[in-house]
């Protein structure tokens, strides 16, 4: 029982008919009681943190002689397994007063999902201690980093090597225009220390080039997000490689003039990116011919991401990042090609896949098709990464 029982001011009650109390308001957590007499709605008002169950049961009785203690702590009960209650325990978790301060909404979200005898500030513990690895400072970097110091994630490794120049101003909003020229890396560094003091940035002036490369900058993290998308269909598969090696979890995503796309992988849980391959190599008419000749082309298409449209779909990929960090549930995309149109906002499964026994990177008996060694003739091939 709690010692000073608090009910979740996230949640309205209020008297929907004479003698029916309602509570909450969202359609997965909304509940109608009966309460003839008020002295639930009256009960609920005293759940202000301040009183125990004595206290409580005494100001209760004082408007409704015939309840007893015993009624009371049977209401504070059910109201608890309900999950309208808060549940503090400090022992749960580190965080400070200012933390606390800093990220109430965040804690205050995070109560909605927490079972009756969890800390919400649990959660927010838990991601200030996780570490990301953000590939990548364009348009996805800079959203996704600027997400997480508002997820309150401490620790970030940001790798790029590009210089700020005035394109990127539509879309990449953690620069001014005094930087162009400069480093993205830096720039976004500068930019986190003043809004975000307690991050501790890493930057990594680097071109991923080859998977060598790729395994070199990528350790001692708890997720990778992958928000580069040259060089096309290979740095995937190169962070894919490595991940998968090390254990890794990562999620990317990128867009097609009106359509968002991202997906994450799971090591030793969902299929990888090669499972993906092995499935549509053997189901979809034609598919190496198409692989060859999209890398035989190199089409590198002009920019044509919109801020508002990149908000979209970073917002996502964070909410994904905080379940699977949080572990409050599994992501959507977790094994899977997700799209959503932003014209419409419709979210459609391109595909789904599950491990592939015969994958090469993480299957148990691992088969190198044709096609993985169209993929090898690229590796060593750098054609460079076009600016946009």
């Amino acid at each position: 029982m709690y010692s000073r029982p608090k009910f979740n001011p996230l949640y309205p009650f209020h008297h929907l008919l004479s003698g029916h109390l309602r509570l909450g308001v969202t359609a997965d957590k909304v509940y109608d009681i009966e309460d003839p007499t008020g002295s639930i709605y009256r009960l609920i008002t005293l759940l202000d943190g301040s009183h125990n169950a004595k206290t409580i049961f005494h100001l209760l009785n004082q408007d409704f002689p015939c309840i007893t203690l015993e009624e009371v702590n049977e209401a504070i009960l059910s109201l608890k397994d309900l999950g309208f209650l808060l549940h503090t325990d400090p022992s749960q978790h580190s965080l400070s007063i200012k933390e606390k301060e800093r990220f109430k909404g965040n804690i205050n979200y995070f109560s909605h999902f927490t079972a009756p005898n969890e800390d919400p500030c649990k959660y927010q513990d838990i991601l200030s201690k996780k570490r990301i690895t953000i590939i990548g400072m364009g348009a996805f970097g800079c959203s996704i980093l600027f997400n997480l110091a508002g997820l309150g994630i401490k620790n970030v490794k940001i790798i790029d090597f590009d210089t700020v120049s005035l394109s990127n101003f539509n879309r990449q909003m953690l620069f001014k225009e005094n930087d162009i020229g400069r480093f993205k890396i830096d720039v976004a560094k500068e930019f986190m220390d003043k809004y975000y003091s307690d991050m501790i940035i890493e930057t990594c002036n680097m071109e991923i080039d080859s998977l060598h490369t790729a395994d070199s900058c990528i350790e001692n993290t708890d997720l990778v997000v992958l928000a580069a998308d040259q060089p096309y269909l290979l740095l995937p598969r190169w962070i894919n490689e490595v991940c998968v090696n090390k254990n890794i979890p990562f999620i990317s995503g990128g867009i097609n003039i009106h359509l968002g796309q991202f997906q994450t992988i799971i090591p030793n849980i969902t299929g990888c990116i090669d499972c993906m391959y092995t499935k549509n190599i053997r189901e979809i008419e034609n598919y190496y011919t198409i692989i060859k000749n999209f890398l035989e082309l190199n089409f590198i298409p002009s920019n044509m991401a919109t801020s508002p449209n990149i908000m979209i779909i970073t917002g996502i990929i964070c909410s994904e990042i905080f379940k699977l960090l949080s572990d409050i549930q599994a992501p959507e995309s977790s094994g899977k090609l997700l799209m959503i149109d932003f014209m419409n906002f419709e979210l459609t499964e391109l595909t789904k896949w599950d491990k592939e026994v015969s994958c090469p990177t993480c299957g148990d008996k691992p088969q190198n098709e044709t096609l993985f060694e169209l993929f090898d003739q690229y590796y060593d091939f750098n054609k460079g990464v076009v600016k946009r």
